[in-house]
């Protein structure tokens, strides 16, 4: 495979919005599990592919980082490409913030993606790297944050 980049983001993307748990936890306050799609690659769309409307928060972007060189080869063949993504939870609220709901769904997006292995086609290992926190205050006087966790993929490619 020349990119294994799509067979990661399947992976996750499909291990993440099959976990009944982080779906309860993405529904947010009084709304069904499944009421929107809720985990999005690269960047959350202006209109939800399942409500027909934007995107609400809590909400889940996957996105590829670009960190340079992400392969080795020997002899001229390439043994292992290992891409780096990040994975960002979203909220929003007035007033101060907490980072308890955040929290709960980051921690479950790391107990289904750090340390774990996928075998389909290529060796898949994944790690978290890192996390930080993004606050931003907006004009309506309410709080935007993130929590980004980030992922280090090591994939044993078959030559």
């Amino acid at each position: 495979m020349s990119v294994e980049w799509f067979q990661v983001s399947q992976w996750v993307y499909l291990t993440l919005t099959a976990d009944t748990t982080l779906q309860e936890l993405l529904a947010g306050d009084g709304r069904v599990p499944g009421h929107q799609q809720g985990i999005y690659m690269e960047m959350a769309p202006q209109v939800d592919p399942v409500s027909q409307r934007a995107p609400v928060v809590p909400l889940v972007v996957v996105s590829l980082v670009s960190s340079g060189v992400d392969e080795r080869a020997l002899c001229g063949n390439r043994i292992m490409t290992y891409p780096v993504m990040t994975i960002t939870g979203y909220h929003r609220q007035d007033g101060a913030i907490a980072l308890s709901k955040l929290q709960a769904i980051m921690n479950r997006i790391d107990v289904l993606l750090d340390n774990q292995t996928d075998t389909n086609p290529n060796r898949v290992w994944f790690f978290r790297d890192g996390a930080e926190v993004v606050v931003t205050n907006t004009a309506d006087a309410r709080v935007e944050y993130g929590v980004a966790s980030t992922y280090r993929c090591y994939i044993s490619v078959d030559v």
